[in-house]
């Protein structure tokens, strides 16, 4: 009998920790979701696409944090088991939305991004995963690996090197002049802003020390891109 319970105890930590693998070494494009604050569904031809939505997890030592942008900056804590998943502490930064749909919207998505779900991961035949989560007070959220929409494409077009890095990385958009480029750290801080009117831009990060940052680049697109980059 003791045996079998530790047995199951090994079980259950090595399951938990292939969860937690998957869900930090995945950058997650918003679905759909459903909540008290939601004004409905948005679509394609909508003010706003939520599949360029795009949220990201980082550990800094027993901490996960999140960050993800609508049009404000959203950063807060994350708590994972096997069957849970909590976020926490959320914070946000920068202007809301404007449009009326797109406004409330975004309030919707702060609800989400404020809430405990019992989730489920689930691989797709072509190796892609999908987060399902959902409430007993019915609120749900799902979140894919892979779309096929703006954001896949603009991440085709911009490349960040070398990362992980010790002294500097290259950012380069193939097809639109950088306009702005933003350093944030893992709990939103903004740490450096550079002006840029080229299509590439080399960034000195020797005077940072060492750890995770989010950068964020700006070009003629619509749609701001986010990168993690690692220091070390």
């Amino acid at each position: 009998m003791r045996k079998l319970l530790f047995f199951l105890m090994f079980l259950f930590v090595q399951i938990l920790l292939a969860q937690e693998e998957i869900i930090l070494n995945n950058i997650w494009y918003l679905q759909s979701m459903e909540n008290e604050c939601s004004p409905g569904s948005l679509g394609e031809n909508d003010e706003f696409d939520i599949h360029n939505i795009q949220l990201t997890f980082t550990q800094e030592g027993e901490v996960i944090y999140f960050h993800s942008e609508m049009c404000k900056e959203l950063i807060g804590t994350v708590e994972i088991t096997a069957e849970t998943i909590e976020f926490k502490d959320l914070s946000t930064s920068g202007e809301a939305c404007f449009g009326e749909l797109t406004y409330y919207y975004e309030q919707a998505y702060e609800c989400a991004l404020s809430a405990l779900y019992n989730y489920e991961i689930i691989e797709n035949t072509d190796g892609l995963f999908e987060i399902s989560m959902e409430n007993e007070i019915f609120m749900s959220m799902s979140l894919t690996t892979h779309h096929l929409k703006t954001a896949d494409i603009e991440e085709n077009n911009i490349k960040i090197w070398p990362n992980p890095t010790k002294d500097y990385v290259i950012i380069a958009d193939s097809k639109n002049k950088i306009t702005a480029i933003r350093i944030l750290d893992v709990s939103g801080n903004l740490i450096n802003q550079v002006k840029v009117n080229s299509k590439t831009k080399k960034i000195d990060l020797q005077s940072l020390p060492s750890g995770v940052y989010f950068f964020v680049i700006e070009s003629a697109s619509a749609t701001p891109f986010k990168k993690k980059v690692l220091k070390e």
